[in-house]
């Protein structure tokens, strides 16, 4: 099947500059040369079906336009130019992705017609004195599922993931190997999907099947020091995983954070239990916390609890220093973001002395920097662990600010901050630094580029279920994000109860 893509390029008449070489970003027109103009666009996030290819009248020195294809399959363009008129230019062309002989067409002055790349993530045009080059990205990405029917429910230890349902799976976390392990709200549990068979959290599990690392199904708080497969918990959401391969539960209406250790012993770590809040300084075990949904450990074992019904971020150091500018004492819990009063005030202030509105999802960059789901707030916010630079933003060390969000346009290829979004509650970061968000309420997974410019990368504004080609995929109320050590997005996709991946085409994300 071909799938009908194109683009837009106007070629323009302009003052003389010489061609150079561009990015495949997208960006509006803009003069590149003597006459032309450049148009780029990631067409996998364009839901247009087809675009039109135009060339305006030019004289006898500019009467034509040599376009070549290039792939990244292949060490050099192929060139081989076909001369097109304009009537077969009214149906289109076709750029084959990736195969042996990629074609280029002749374009004549006054031309217009669709052009057509089957399987493209990418067209990049480049306009010279008389050379356009298109670049096309190989087979798009494509969203399929990992776990799940659609149907809630619970299936018994070791169904297969296709076949097993799952209730709400609001959390997803990849430990190094590939084994997945994921929250299912609904059924009070945490539950794993190993990549290879073997013994996780002191069980015998085969590969690809679902197991239980912690809870009994039944709501409650029992089992501490115990078995985490004989222990209670009440309506998980969030979890983390820290470098030891211990599991940090967000037990939210226990108000609790548990910690089920290699071996499938659970304690707690965070919280006596009680729904409250505490002052800074407090051992975490005793301390209060208030229907805790996101957990994050960063390299060192520092732990981060986003304590959502406060309106607070805390953060448990595993050793005495100084963090986010507090003295801290080992295993104590202090305050790093929010006032404990619902709201927004505005950013670029201490991080305490900040507002937030529900916090969820949180994930530590490779520079320390704190990234906050501000739920609530319908931003995805950064508190700077040090000064620096980060999508666009320069950070005063300490302070809070928003990478998206807080806008009024759903449009994609804009400025992250003036993205509207509806409930972010998952966020992961990718290898090349670009930040990926559930936009939960929108049914969409957006990214947010280290430039600071936002698209969608699968889903649309409307709830549903489709897997393929990340055009045609749709989400549920999406939440938890992680990436898996091969560069697959995991979703869980809270509503349709099933665990999705989105595995990027060889022209990446």
């Amino acid at each position: 099947m071909r799938v009908r893509w194109g683009l837009l390029i106007t070629m323009l008449a302009a003052a003389g500059c010489a061609p150079g070489a561009v990015s495949p970003v997208a960006r509006a027109p803009q003069a590149i040369a003597p006459r032309f103009a450049l148009y780029q666009a990631n067409l996998a996030l364009d839901l247009q079906t087809e675009r039109t290819v135009q060339a305006l009248p030019a004289p006898a020195a500019w009467d034509t336009v040599v376009v070549t294809v290039n792939s990244p399959r292949l060490k050099a363009p192929l060139v081989s130019p076909v001369f097109t008129s304009a009537a077969s230019l009214s149906v289109g062309f076709t750029v084959p992705v990736g195969s042996a002989s990629i074609e280029a067409t002749l374009f004549q002055g006054g031309a217009t017609g669709s052009l057509i790349a089957s399987g493209s993530t990418t067209l990049a045009l480049l306009a010279g004195p008389n050379v356009a080059t298109i670049s096309v990205m190989p087979e798009g990405s494509t969203v399929g599922t990992l776990a799940g029917t659609g149907t809630p429910g619970f299936s018994p230890e070791g169904t297969a993931a296709a076949s097993a349902q799952l209730n709400r799976p609001t959390d997803v976390a990849v430990d190094a190997s590939g084994n997945v392990i994921f929250v299912e709200e609904g059924n009070h549990r945490v539950r794993m999907i190993p990549k290879v068979p073997g013994t996780y959290f002191g069980q015998a599990m085969l590969a690809g099947r679902v197991y239980t690392v912690a809870g009994t199904g039944a709501v409650g708080l029992a089992g501490d020091n115990g078995p985490a497969t004989s222990a209670q918990l009440n309506a998980p959401s969030g979890l983390a995983l820290d470098a030891s391969g211990n599991l940090y539960i967000a037990d939210t209406n226990n108000n609790k954070i548990r910690r089920v250790d290699s071996a499938g012993i659970i304690t707690t770590s965070v919280g006596n239990g009680i729904a409250g809040g505490s002052a800074d300084g407090m051992n975490a075990a005793t301390a209060q916390i208030k229907g805790p949904t996101g957990v994050a450990v960063d390299a060192s074992g520092n732990l981060f609890v986003a304590d959502t019904q406060n309106h607070l971020v805390c953060m448990v150091p595993a050793a005495a220093g100084n963090y986010f500018g507090k003295t801290m004492t080992a295993q104590y819990l202090y305050k790093i973001a929010g006032t404990g009063t619902m709201g927004f005030n505005g950013d670029g202030a201490y991080g305490t002395s900040s507002q937030l509105n529900a916090p969820t999802a949180l994930r530590v960059d490779d520079m320390g920097n704190l990234i906050i789901a501000d739920t609530g707030n319908n931003r995805v916010r950064i508190l700077a662990a040090a000064a620096g630079n980060r999508f666009t933003l320069s950070l005063a060390a300490f302070y809070l600010y928003t990478i998206t969000g807080g806008g009024a346009s759903s449009a994609d290829f804009i400025p992250a901050m003036s993205a509207k979004l509806e409930s972010p509650a998952g966020i992961a970061l990718d290898a090349a630094g670009n930040l990926l968000v559930a936009d939960s309420l929108n049914h969409r997974i957006r990214k947010v580029v280290p430039g600071g410019q936002i698209s969608t990368l699968a889903g649309g504004l409307a709830a549903g279920f489709g897997n393929g080609l990340l055009m045609n995929a749709k989400f549920n109320s999406p939440r938890g994000l992680v990436l898996t050590p091969s560069g697959e997005v995991l979703i869980a996709d809270r509503d349709n109860h099933r665990l999705r991946l989105l595995r990027a085409g060889m022209g990446g994300l």
